[in-house]
């Protein structure tokens, strides 16, 4: 069975769509795709997965029902959106805008609702955390002694399963100046100083690409305009490209420690787990 929960925006605790309270089934639209497109007598262009709205249908019980509006509610109003969440890791931000009573029970309702789904791919999170002065084979002296003598480079590898790729967010752990980690054929760099006990992410999973540094206090400055940004799709130096289908070598300096998480994307959740 396919679990399916609503996570509100504002927090609180998730609410099960295919449960006891509320049953959605298989999420009827929500598990569906469509892609954005323009014909021409020629052909196909123009194709997205954009922003779009799916209605699906529920059962639930009084109580569980009113929870559920209430929180759609609350999100939409905060303009804060929920997450629909498939068998714990598959992922889409939403706003649930709509819903109307098909049939009425003794203690539980016949929806129909619509959904908003906001990130065009669903999207599941990876993450994993690269030490300084480490490469996935443990520590860099022959012997293996409790301590390193000094910094070598680091040299990992990342899966990523999704055909069509997955977006990277980078967390650079200072002390470390103009830091960068090449992952596939693509460097991904800053060209900042990342003192001791700050951080700087690069992120290129949200709405907007970001470059953000942190200070110890969680004090927030933008250094956008020192991501580097040269070549394009498919190699260079361009701090916001994505991920490619496959197995990927991660090189850095070993000077310093990071942390990459990668989004993988599906145009639906998958059936197989």
């Amino acid at each position: 069975m396919h679990r399916v929960y609503y996570k509100p925006g504002l927090g609180g605790d998730p609410i099960c769509l295919e449960g006891d309270g509320v049953f959605a089934g298989y999420g009827g639209g929500l598990r569906s795709r469509k892609w954005a497109r323009s014909i021409s007598g020629k052909g196909v262009y123009g194709t997205a997965m954009g922003v779009r709205e799916v209605d699906f249908d529920a059962f639930a019980f009084d109580e569980q029902a009113d929870a559920l509006r209430r929180a759609c509610d609350a999100d939409v109003e905060s303009m804060t959106p929920g997450t629909i969440c498939v068998d714990n890791e598959w992922n889409m931000r939403c706003y649930i805008v709509e819903s109307s009573t098909t049939e009425a029970f003794r203690d539980h309702v016949a929806l129909t609702m619509k959904a908003v789904l906001l990130d065009g791919f669903w999207w599941k999170e990876s993450k994993r955390y690269f030490p300084a002065g480490l490469d996935e084979t443990g520590l860099n002296f022959e012997h293996n002694f409790e301590h390193n003598y000094g910094h070598s480079s680091g040299k990992a590898y990342v899966d990523v399963g999704s055909l069509v790729g997955a977006l990277p967010r980078i967390t650079f752990y200072g002390p470390c100046t103009s830091p960068y980690v090449s992952i596939g054929s693509n460097r991904y760099q800053v060209n900042a100083q990342v003192l001791r006990d700050y951080s700087l992410v690069l992120d290129a999973t949200g709405d907007a690409k970001t470059a953000i540094l942190y200070d110890p206090y969680g004090n927030a400055e933008s250094v956008f305009d020192k991501a580097v940004r040269t070549g394009g799709r498919g190699g260079g130096s361009y701090a916001f490209e994505p991920l490619p289908h496959g197995r990927l070598e991660v090189a850095w300096s070993g000077a310093f420690a990071f942390e990459l998480a990668w989004r993988e994307r599906e145009t639906e959740p998958p059936w197989a787990r």
